[in-house]
């Protein structure tokens, strides 16, 4: 190979020259094109294309029957998930209790008050012995607290259920409105 400018011999493969430097025809070519994105891109996006329509005439087929009873499904699957998160969720919030009963029954009156004794029934359903505080409320037939009690250091083994009973001094002018007993744990 030869200079184009000056005419000396350029050895093979050589990128200037020797003799004045301009550069050869080989490293005046430009670079080799990469290769085009296109030829994997246009064929990938139609195989998606195609699935895409596939999916929709095997909907647009469907009867309305199957269409129903698909969205039954998964509408009992919703449910069923929902149901499933709310006892998760239960279960933390409560740390494995399950309040199994509450009763109550006036055991004494006087002009003052009524004691009202109650009666508790708690499951641990956790893995390990566990203690708690437990708040009896006393409500009217609307619904409204009208007095509560508290008994702490609730001790259930593990796995395990207790009966825990106790009573309330309930004050005389509101009594005679306690129509249920509820419990909360904490």
């Amino acid at each position: 190979m030869f200079c184009v400018k000056c005419g000396k011999a350029i050895p093979d493969g050589g990128a200037f020259c020797n003799e004045c430097g301009s550069a050869t025809t080989a490293a005046a070519a430009p670079a080799a094109k990469p290769p085009k994105r296109g030829r994997v891109l246009i064929p990938f996006l139609l195989v998606m294309l195609i699935i895409v329509l596939v999916g929709m005439v095997n909907d647009a087929l469907k009867s309305p029957e199957q269409r129903r009873a698909e969205e039954a499904v998964e509408r009992a699957r919703s449910a069923a998930a929902q149901e499933r998160e709310v006892r998760e969720a239960l279960e933390v919030i409560s740390g494995g209790w399950e309040i199994v009963s509450i009763g109550t029954k006036v055991t004494e009156r006087n002009n003052q008050w009524s004691r009202y004794a109650w009666k508790l029934v708690l499951k641990n359903g956790s893995r390990q012995a566990q203690t708690c505080t437990a708040v009896i409320e006393f409500h009217d037939a609307d619904g409204f607290i009208v007095d509560t009690d508290r008994a702490y250091g609730l001790a259930v083994p593990a796995g395990g259920q207790k009966t825990f009973t106790g009573f309330a001094l309930v004050t005389a002018a509101v009594a005679g409105n306690v129509e249920r007993v509820s419990a909360k744990i904490r």
